[in-house]
């Protein structure tokens, strides 16, 4: 039960950084700027390719 517990929190903590660093990536600012992206999208997109770049990649990528 504790490792089902312990995964659950290392999984949060894990789209808690892509997150954070989602929201920091400069690749989505001329899209934002331009008007492509709302800053929700660019936040979600972004959070979403640093989780698969980290399982698919290993640790440069995170």
């Amino acid at each position: 039960m504790i490792e089902v517990i312990i995964f659950l929190f290392a999984l949060a903590m894990a789209f808690a950084v892509a997150f954070a660093a989602g929201t920091n990536d400069e690749m989505m600012a001329p899209g934002i700027a331009s008007g492509v992206f709302t800053l929700r999208t660019a936040v979600i997109l972004g959070a979403i390719f640093s989780v698969l770049g980290a399982f698919l990649m290993g640790a440069p990528v995170a």
